[in-house]
């Protein structure tokens, strides 16, 4: 079952919820700390730390091979999407992202690019100055 991205901030984190034969998955990552935890009827099954963009979980439940893929489609609007993967084959996609008043927008990063320009050179010619350069 593929739904559209719902949105969440940046405090709660995500949570995706699926539902295979009578057990209840639950996926959730951390925005703040990059800690993935996938947990099957409440019992934690995996716990990751990761920084990067794409991530699987494996673990078997009933006698098949079961995987919850983590995917940050967009750092800027910070949509992420979990798939489940039973055998090897896509069974459902849920999508998060951040709320519109914590996104990263591209006015804002100019203005960060911008004043970390600014800061880095005013600080360098500080540094230049008192070591006498």
């Amino acid at each position: 079952m593929d739904v559209k991205a719902r949105e969440t901030s940046f405090s709660k984190g995500y949570e995706f919820e699926f539902q295979y034969r009578e057990h209840r998955i639950l996926a959730r990552a951390s925005a703040k700390s990059g800690v993935e935890t996938v947990l099957v009827d409440g019992e934690e099954v995996s716990r990751r730390l990761n920084w990067r963009r794409r991530s699987v979980h494996s673990f078997s439940l009933d006698g098949q091979k079961l995987d919850v893929e983590f995917h940050l489609a967009n750092m800027l609007t910070g949509e992420l999407h979990c798939t489940l993967i039973v055998d090897d084959t896509h069974d459902a996609t849920q999508k998060q992202r951040l709320q519109a008043s914590q996104r990263f927008s591209k006015k804002r990063l100019l203005v960060h690019f911008v004043c970390g320009a600014v800061f880095g050179f005013v600080g360098m010619q500080l540094v230049l100055k008192w070591w006498g350069i």
